[in-house]
């Protein structure tokens, strides 16, 4: 029979046995949470390891994008900037082609020039789509329409038969060279005649032929006055200066001074040259020189130059500068421990708050 002593210390070992058992527990907890602790900080350490090496391959690469980016709008800027220069250089050939027809036009007179200039203008301007070369590629457009149909002057060909009619003219004499084709037939053949008949007949005859040495003829021409040599070379210098003054008149479109001049050549013609058979078919000539209209109503470039003078250069095309985009700053504090999902007992054992928040912070600082 165990005695009150021994109950008691059966009583008192009981609990030694328990508070063991929850000493060893709490051991093993303590074991298996530092354990996880460890374990923890190991993979914290190594993903915020991870996550700096991830920072600075991040940083290189915006680095290197921003690099790219300035490259790449330098590169814009310059297209658009070269852009820019070619208009102005092909705008600047456009108006000095411009101008020049005008000149060709309106101070020359050739609008054959004229019109193959502007053709030259259009050619250059066709390929350009902007919209601030509509008004003047309308207006080009018209202009050469009307110098199309606008008539031409031949000045050049007129030019060389009035040179070609000076010079027939000074081949010309004021008096008749050749004998009188009928007479001198028959002197000869009176000659001929008198071979075969005796003496006194030929006598006979001689006699008979004097009143055939004085011919009495009626010219259905005017009378031409007695012109020495000298006359004769100053009348001929005098006609060249009037034709060269008609061959300027046609170069300058005065028909005023142009018709002058070739009446002035015909009527000297008539006047001193007209016993010439040369002399009619050189007045038909100037007749129908006379009868050509040198100076016709040619037509205008001001519209043209008008749409010209209001394109503005510098607007057409504008200047594109370069936009510099600022490099992300770098992520310089380490980001949150990242750890792996935990199973719910793990979560029981061993609460950690970070565990739910380091996927968003890991998230929020890759944005970043």
């Amino acid at each position: 029979m165990p005695t009150t002593e021994q109950k008691a210390l059966t009583v008192e070992k009981k609990p030694s046995k328990s508070a063991l058992g929850i000493s060893v527990v709490s051991i093993i907890i303590a074991i298996t949470a530092i354990g996880l602790s460890a374990h923890l900080f190991y993979q914290s350490y190594t993903n915020n390891q991870q996550f700096k090496t991830l920072s600075t391959a991040i940083d290189a690469n915006v680095a290197q994008q921003t690099q790219q980016i300035r490259l790449l709008q330098n590169k814009i800027s310059q297209l658009h900037n070269n852009q820019q220069s070619q208009f102005q250089h092909t705008m600047a050939n456009v108006s000095y082609l411009v101008h020049f027809a005008h000149l060709n036009l309106a101070i020359g007179h050739h609008p054959t020039k004229a019109l193959a200039t502007l053709i030259l203008v259009q050619n250059e301007v066709a390929p350009m789509q902007n919209d601030a070369l509509t008004a003047f590629k309308n207006a080009l457009n018209a202009d050469i329409a009307a110098l199309q149909a606008a008539p031409i002057v031949p000045t050049h060909q007129i030019f060389l038969q009035i040179a070609t009619i000076n010079e027939r003219i000074q081949k010309l004499s004021a008096l008749p060279t050749q004998p009188v084709i009928a007479s001198q037939n028959t002197i000869d053949a009176t000659k001929s005649n008198d071979k075969s008949e005796p003496w006194y007949r030929r006598l006979l005859e001689s006699l008979k032929q004097v009143k055939t040495l004085f011919i009495i003829r009626h010219l259905n021409e005017p009378s031409t006055p007695l012109v020495f040599p000298a006359l004769e070379m100053t009348l001929k210098q005098n006609i060249t200066t009037q034709l060269n003054m008609a061959q300027w008149a046609l170069l300058h479109r005065d028909s005023t001074v142009y018709i002058s001049a070739l009446q002035t050549v015909s009527q000297w013609i008539s006047q001193y040259f007209s016993l010439q058979p040369g002399s009619g078919p050189i007045l038909n000539q100037i007749t129908a020189l006379e009868k050509i209209q040198i100076n016709v109503a040619l037509p205008t470039l001001n519209n043209t130059l008008t749409a010209l003078s209001q394109i503005n250069m510098g607007s057409t095309v504008g200047t594109v500068q370069p936009i510099l985009t600022q490099p992300a700053p770098s992520v310089t504090n380490p980001a949150p421990p990242m750890v792996n999902p935990v199973t719910p007992d793990q979560k029981n054992k061993v609460p950690n708050t970070t565990d739910t928040q380091a996927p968003k912070n890991d998230e929020s600082s890759v944005e970043t």
